[in-house]
């Protein structure tokens, strides 16, 4: 491969993340020169899926855009850690704050 772009970075942020080795993985984040919101979601999920949720956490903090997976993400990692009112709270903020503008449904 003589080109890196964008997708090449975020299937190794993946990669590395799968195999347990989110540390490489983060090295490889933060030497991107450019990240668009799916290097950023491979990055959180792999500290979700490694059970450091809130470095996760953090990591959506800064995140400059979100889209609904970034959302996803992270409710779901602070359910798999049984911070459900933390999930749940991030849940009520979705309508207001996730670009999609979702409609959820009140039952």
């Amino acid at each position: 491969m003589t080109i890196r772009d964008l997708a090449s970075w975020t299937i190794m942020i993946s990669g590395f993340s799968s195999a347990g080795l989110v540390v490489e993985a983060r090295e490889l984040f933060d030497g991107m020169l450019v990240r668009d919101v799916q290097a950023w979601n491979a990055m959180i999920l792999g500290y979700i899926e490694n059970r450091y949720v809130a470095i996760a956490e953090g990591l959506f903090q800064k995140m400059p855009e979100r889209d609904l997976e970034s959302w996803t993400l992270m409710v779901n990692g602070l359910v798999k850690v049984q911070r459900i009112n933390d999930a749940l709270e991030l849940f009520m903020e979705m309508p207001e704050k996730c670009p999609e503008n979702l409609e959820l449904d009140y039952f």
